[in-house]
């Protein structure tokens, strides 16, 4: 690219310390000033420190401001960027009300500035893959997804700001965004209804939540999300049942994952874009025995074989496929190295969306409404009454 672009960010926590340390090897960019509550954190030495926001986001050197602070904050940030004629890439969520989010993106379409909410998730290798075979209908149509996600809650002590509802929006909007946004990388169907659950194991604190989507397409989805873990001991299994195949990923930030699958013999090499995929078991489909119900069950086939040439149903639709197959797959990096490869490759399509016009990042200020739409309307629903 012909010129950097200079980033400004509000809040150098933990987490706005990583992004700093993970952006430095984005080209089109680089930070140059940074504000926080705290001035006593390690800032490097030669970035512009401003004690209060409102002075960073009037720096005329800075083009884009990056909000890392907690949720409520974000919608009276990111406005008077936006105001200030600044681009902003935003922490999820984007707000904590739809009231929130829809003037956020008002505001947007008046300055003319670009707003990117940190989606960081649709930019995993594995997500990647698995939403390009979900485009060519590799696996028929998605019916079901499944998240179950148990967390630390050891660095989350009881003042801390996540448990309270007023300034992160709760677990559903804070955390589960990120995985709501996963779903819709798979879909566009509308949201018909949304309920949920919750409960509280102790100290008063609302660290178990569930909830449930139902899409128009019929897609159903679960988000179970449980702060209750010791650190060595997080886990996080995400689980696609299409018409054709299950397929489970695990961990938050996704690492490996395994598969079952049927499908046609023509669509096995694509497979392949999943990385490091090991087939553990192949089968031709005729010699798969259909074991559902027990022998003496009415009617049966004695052999109970897959007629390979009447296809399969599955979904209401007629399939035909030609091979069963189980296989594992995985990524080779570490976990800390695929999470800096997610938030350098939000950075650099957000970055490249600015420095030309043509081109479309893959996530869009709409993902943001969309995603915390569900959010919000699970958590409404489970604090209802």
């Amino acid at each position: 690219m012909s010129r950097k672009i200079n980033i400004g960010m509000i809040g150098y926590g933990g987490f706005g310390q990583f992004l700093d340390h993970a952006w430095r090897s984005v080209e089109e960019i680089e930070v140059t000033a940074v504000t926080d509550t705290n001035l006593n954190l390690k800032i490097p030495y030669h970035y512009k420190t401003y004690s209060d926001w409102r002075e960073l986001i009037c720096d005329d050197t800075i083009e884009v401001v990056a909000v890392v602070t907690p949720p409520s904050s974000h919608h009276d940030i990111v406005c008077a960027a936006l105001r200030a004629g600044k681009h902003v890439f935003v922490e999820k969520p984007i707000a904590t009300t739809m009231e929130d989010a829809e003037d956020i993106r008002s505001v947007a379409q008046e300055s003319g500035k670009k707003v990117i909410v940190d989606f960081l998730m649709r930019y995993n290798f594995i997500i990647e893959k698995l939403v390009s075979l979900n485009d060519q209908k590799v696996f028929g149509q998605l019916r079901r997804f499944v998240v179950e996600n148990y967390a630390q809650d050891e660095l989350l002590k009881r003042d801390h700001w996540f448990w309270n509802r007023e300034m992160s929006g709760g677990i559903l909007i804070e955390h589960a965004v990120h995985f709501i946004d996963i779903v819709h990388a798979f879909t566009t169907s509308a949201i018909v209804e949304v309920n949920g659950l919750k409960y509280s194991t102790h100290e008063g604190r609302e660290n178990e939540v569930l909830a449930n989507v139902l899409y128009e397409d019929g897609l159903i989805a679960t988000h179970y999300h449980a702060f209750t873990r010791p650190g060595v001991f997080e886990q996080t299994m995400m689980r696609f049942v299409f018409d054709l195949a299950t397929i489970e990923i695990y961990g938050w930030i996704p690492l490996q994952g395994r598969m079952e699958c049927i499908i046609p013999g023509r669509h096995r090499d694509k497979l392949f874009v999943l990385p490091d995929l090991r087939i553990n078991h192949i089968r031709k489909i005729e010699d798969v025995l259909d074991i559902s119900r027990p022998n003496g069950w009415g009617e049966v086939n004695k052999n109970r074989k897959v007629n390979a040439g009447m296809g399969i149903v599955s979904g209401g639709a007629r399939y035909d496929v030609d091979l069963m197959i189980d296989a594992e797959f995985r990524l080779t990096l570490s976990k800390a190295d695929v999470y800096s490869s997610c938030v350098r490759s939000v950075m650099t399509d957000f970055a490249r969306s600015i420095l030309d016009e043509s081109f479309v990042p893959r996530i869009s200020l709409d993902d943001g409404l969309r995603s915390l739409e569900v959010a919000v309307r699970a958590t409404q629903f489970i604090n209802r009454g």
